[in-house]
């Protein structure tokens, strides 16, 4: 969870350069205090940003998920620079223009940002409008096994803001526990499913923002 909770404010630093090189300023100065590192450098620098099951964890190219086309042209571009040995290499890169050189900085610094302490972390989350959910969805898999049974029976109460007394709540709190698993990733994931049970907008919205505890 400390992985994918660093992945998700990797991912929101990429859409905030100016943040991004502010705290590469902080880092910089005596005003950091030098007592911890914020940005993890040389071999072995990077932190862990994915977590071990990685069921549906979508992290970007540029922080080390898998290459899309874009990314993979990109590298291929870069490629064919090196190629061209260090003096031309660093001309072609600066004809890229300074959106390219921004974004590449971006992202390096982004990638090499490491987990601080908890107050320290919440507020650069919140500066950066950090998002969970954005790259990481709960499924049977990597989230819903791992809870009992009565959390699960908790959590599709909460969701649908339902009581206790309801039948749509006795049949799934009657359920097996490998039942649940399996319904709660068609409640999060399957549109048809969510049209079967006229899932309102307000609770969407729950769906949508749902984090386990642990985040």
């Amino acid at each position: 969870m400390v992985a994918i909770r660093l992945g998700a404010i990797q991912t929101a630093m990429l859409d905030k350069p100016e943040y991004v090189l502010s705290l590469f300023a902080f880092y910089a100065t005596p005003a950091s205090g030098h007592h911890t590192s914020l940005f993890g450098f040389g071999y072995g620098g990077a932190e862990r940003n994915a977590p071990e099951i990685d069921d549906q964890y979508n992290l970007d190219p540029r922080l080390g998920g898998e290459r899309d086309e874009a990314a993979e042209e990109a590298y291929n571009q870069f490629q064919e620079m090196a190629g061209k040995g260090s003096v031309e290499a660093f001309k072609a890169f600066r004809d890229l223009g300074k959106k390219t050189r921004n974004g590449e900085i971006t992202a390096f610094l982004a990638r090499r940002f490491t987990t601080q302490q908890a107050d320290f972390m919440a507020e650069i989350a919140a500066d950066v409008d950090a998002d969970i959910r954005s790259i990481w969805t709960p499924s049977e898999t990597n989230c819903f096994k791992r809870l009992k049974a009565v959390q699960l029976d908790e959590l599709y109460k909460d969701l649908l803001d339902l009581h206790m007394d309801t039948d749509a709540y006795r049949a799934f709190s009657k359920s097996k526990k490998g039942e649940k698993n399996q319904a709660l990733p068609k409640l999060f994931n399957d549109p048809e499913h969510q049209k079967a049970l006229r899932i309102t907008a307000e609770q969407k919205a729950r769906i949508d923002a749902w984090v386990p505890e642990c985040f």
